[in-house]
């Protein structure tokens, strides 16, 4: 009898944990198109039946990430009537109640992009609004330390005009895209590092050790190693649009058209529809940085009517 309850309990302390952290992982945040393009859910991404929203702004959000095995979310979003005015907030999803923080007080007119490290660092960039010349166009920095301040120390990267910037997944390096390419940048050394003289959308694997970027209608995955060994994916329409996505567990790389999702097999094969009912394709990002989950299943996607309820 003692043994059998040792098992038990060793069973208990094994297994049920990973089987949690296993329904846990696959959890992504969206933000829906049309007239909910204001607020952000969360969901299962293999199956949409439990969707829930967890935040809804007074103005539309334009663009989000959140923090990897974190509490954080930041998106850009309109303060007013002013469209081309906007700032970086922050939300805390594990304290949905609590006020969100804005972080820039319309210091940079037009928030481009924008992203969290899993360290809560904050990366961002920004663009003159229409003929208007601004002085601050750059890519900024707003260090973990400074984002409960009433107003944080913002520091230059780089005065360039990035397109896109996404964070390394061990938070220490960002990739770009500029009028001359892809780049990597070290934060602590400073050092930049050419990739590519194209892209239009860029996701470090999970292990960072690979840069996944699409181009018009392919998406081309290079070693940082070796950017010259590349495999390309070629998606299934032309009229691909928004941020690719790599899975946590690198088996999937994600890429929207302005009416589908889609996730990708990094290794071939045939491309899954996701998120099916939606009548427009959704912005989306991870919740967390490890996936042990098991393969998609069956049915994918549920009713958004269902959702909404």
């Amino acid at each position: 009898m003692k043994s059998f309850f040792k098992y038990f309990c060793l069973y208990l302390i094994v297994f049920v944990p990973l089987t949690i952290q296993a329904k846990l992982i696959d959890q992504v945040i969206f933000r829906p198109s049309g007239n909910s393009n204001n607020e952000l859910w969360m969901t299962d991404i293999w199956d949409t039946q439990n969707a829930y929203r967890i935040y809804k702004h007074s103005h539309i959000i334009w663009d989000f990430a959140v923090q990897k095995d974190g509490q954080y979310i930041i998106f850009n979003g309109g303060h007013g009537l002013d469209v081309f005015e906007d700032n970086v907030y922050l939300f805390d999803r594990f304290q949905p109640d609590k006020e969100v923080i804005n972080l820039t007080h319309r210091g940079f007119e037009v928030i481009w992009d924008l992203d969290i490290s899993i360290n809560g660092d904050i990366i961002f960039t920004n663009l003159p609004a229409g003929d208007n010349p601004f002085p601050k166009i750059g890519i900024f920095l707003i260090p973990h330390s400074e984002i409960h301040k009433g107003i944080p120390n913002i520091k230059l990267v780089n005065r360039t005009s990035a397109s896109e910037v996404v964070w390394a997944p061990d938070g220490e390096q960002i990739a770009y895209i500029n009028r001359e390419g892809v780049f990597t940048y070290d934060i602590a050394t400073r050092q930049f590092k050419h990739v590519s003289n194209f892209a239009i959308s860029l996701s470090y694997s999970p292990d960072g050790r690979e840069l996944a970027y699409r181009t018009h209608q392919d998406i081309l995955i290079s070693s940082l190693n070796n950017p010259q060994n590349r495999k390309i994916i070629t998606t299934k329409d032309r009229n691909v649009s928004g941020n690719i996505k790599w899975s946590p567990d690198r088996k999937y790389i994600f890429y929207r058209t302005a009416k589908k999702n889609y996730a990708a097999p990094v290794n071939g094969g045939a491309h899954i529809e996701i998120f099916i009912e939606f009548d427009r394709g959704v912005s989306f990002d991870w919740t967390n940085s490890v996936n042990l989950s098991v393969e998609p299943k069956d049915k994918l996607a549920t009713l958004w009517g269902k959702l909404k309820q």
